[in-house]
């Protein structure tokens, strides 16, 4: 009894299909190489369009950012970054990988590389690189 005719075979396997397409209520879609390359060209043409958008963000806005991510308010731009990052050195060279993760600037696009703000002294040494970083992305910052 341990193999079965085919007949039954064919039963068995035609049931269980049956089954899984009424669990599946979304066809599948196939997709060949001239579509690919369509919406390759489709999202080509979205981020050339994404770029051509006149891009520009407040000064004020930057430092409203900072603001949430620190979660207090940056009231003296002389103040030293040691008041809002606690851990010194090496806390300070992980910051850019931690404003990266909370998405603060990345919505923009704006990453940071490991290390950038490791000459940081004071809050608005930290906000003028965080400027010059949207300036060289073509950025216009007011």
């Amino acid at each position: 009894m341990a193999t079965r005719s085919r007949r039954t075979a064919k039963k068995a396997v035609s049931s269980s299909t049956k089954s899984s397409k009424a669990l599946d209520p979304k066809p599948k879609i196939q997709i060949g190489a001239g579509n690919l390359f369509a919406l390759h060209v489709r999202r080509a043409r979205s981020a050339a369009t994404f770029a051509k958008r006149d891009q520009s963000i407040a000064a004020q806005e930057i430092v409203h950012r900072l603001e949430i991510y620190f979660g207090q308010r940056i009231k003296d731009p002389e103040a030293p970054i040691g008041k809002f990052v606690r851990g010194g050195a090496p806390a300070l060279h992980a910051l850019p990988v931690d404003l990266n993760r909370s998405g603060h600037f990345s919505k923009d696009g704006i990453l940071f590389a490991v290390g950038a703000f490791d000459r940081v002294a004071k809050i608005k040494d930290l906000g003028a690189i965080i400027v010059a970083k949207y300036t060289a992305a073509g950025w216009h910052v007011y």
